[in-house]
């Protein structure tokens, strides 16, 4: 499926929502609600809700785009994790990410109340993957196992937790990587 939506920073977006039942092509799509907010997020997120006979997804947002998306598929190694994400090519940590948020002006200073009651309980937000910590993941696509529990706990878990704080920090990756670390999901790192 794909819809075009105008996101939060006022682009249009499009999403591309494709699932796989085991063994065929593209075969379900799902409907997303009028309001932006949500409309934005609960493809990454919630898919496990829509897709109820899909046993793989693939979210892709607006920044890719694919000419021949069945090509994807092939590219990804076999299903060993339950959530697959790239890590950002560019920012290392949730600190870094928030830090450039707020200097581009996407964020004010109330988005600093999200790191400092993460940082309360433990959350590492300065730390690379590289390092061991959760590192920053790239939020423009993912693979998802729909059929393990570990994938719908971080979708619900990751959904709960943005929309938790949505007023201050519309972006999702801060709480993505806190709910990774929260889970004890965080993949093996090289070297350990």
């Amino acid at each position: 499926m794909e819809t075009t939506d105008r996101g939060d920073d006022g682009e249009d977006w499009t999403y591309h929502f494709e699932a796989l039942k085991q063994g065929s092509g593209p075969t379900e799509t799902a409907s997303l609600p009028e309001h932006n907010k949500l409309r934005s997020r609960l493809p990454k997120m919630m898919a496990h809700c829509a897709l109820s006979y899909a046993s793989k997804m693939i979210y892709i947002d607006g920044k890719v785009s694919l000419k021949r998306p069945n090509s994807f598929w092939r590219m990804l190694p076999p299903p060993t994790s339950a959530w697959v994400s790239p890590l950002h090519p560019i920012r290392s940590s949730v600190r870094d990410e928030l830090i450039c948020l707020y200097l581009s002006g996407i964020v004010t200073e109330r988005a600093f109340e999200q790191v400092r009651a993460y940082h309360a309980v433990g959350f590492p937000s300065n730390l690379t993957a590289r390092d061991g910590g959760p590192g920053l993941s790239e939020g423009e696509w993912h693979a998802r196992d729909l059929e393990a529990a570990d994938s719908t706990a971080i979708g619900n878990a990751w959904f709960t937790e943005w929309w938790r704080w949505g007023k201050h920090n519309l972006r999702d990756q801060i709480s993505f990587n806190y709910v990774i670390w929260r889970l004890g999901l965080l993949p093996p790192h090289e070297g350990t």
